[in-house]
């Protein structure tokens, strides 16, 4: 009895303990875009740019399921006259697996800023993490920048065992030794 118990613990807490200690992604790379933007004019020196952009993810690692995924961004900045520009913006990813992710980010003048994971689908589901930006190429119509920062993933349950794995083969119904 205690031998199938320690058993039966080990079955349920042993793949626990293994998932709890995923490791960080440490993201680190360079995003280039294509940037439309409108901008709306607030009077007395301020206005409001809204900002479109799609990019293309290149990390510094090649194995990271980031590099070369694509990146849909909008957002607004606000300017008003001799202080910095700032504002914010979400973020949609989508890796070469289809699998996609949200974040968001914020913008505090010409140097850059911070962005943080919001959530995603398949690998990226229920990711947590963030980081930093720094503009390298800002300008009207195109927008480089670097960025720095880690993403914890979510343990992948295991797939349970299906019925057809876990149930008994079904009666010999064609026994022609058949009771009669």
């Amino acid at each position: 009895m205690r031998a199938a118990i320690f058993v039966l613990v080990l079955t349920v807490i042993a793949p626990t303990a293994a998932q709890a200690q995923v490791p960080a992604l440490e993201t680190d790379g360079t995003v280039v875009y294509t940037t439309t933007n409108r901008q709306t004019r607030l009077g007395d020196g301020r206005r409001l740019t809204t900002i479109v952009q799609k990019g293309i993810v290149k990390d510094k690692k090649e194995a990271s399921p980031l590099h070369l995924s694509a990146q849909d961004c909008v957002g607004t900045l606000y300017t008003a006259e001799g202080e910095a520009p700032f504002g914010a913006g979400i973020c949609t990813t989508i890796d070469h697996d289809r699998d996609l992710w949200w974040l968001s980010w914020t913008s505090d003048g010409e140097r850059g800023g911070e962005w943080a994971a919001i959530d995603g689908t398949g690998k990226y589901r229920g990711l947590s993490g963030g980081g930093t930006i720094r503009y390298i190429l800002n300008l009207k119509d195109r927008t480089a920048l670097e960025y720095t920062g880690s993403l914890t993933l979510k343990p992948r349950p295991r797939p349970s065992p299906s019925a057809a794995e876990t149930s008994s083969p079904p009666p010999d119904t064609n026994n022609d030794e058949r009771q009669h």
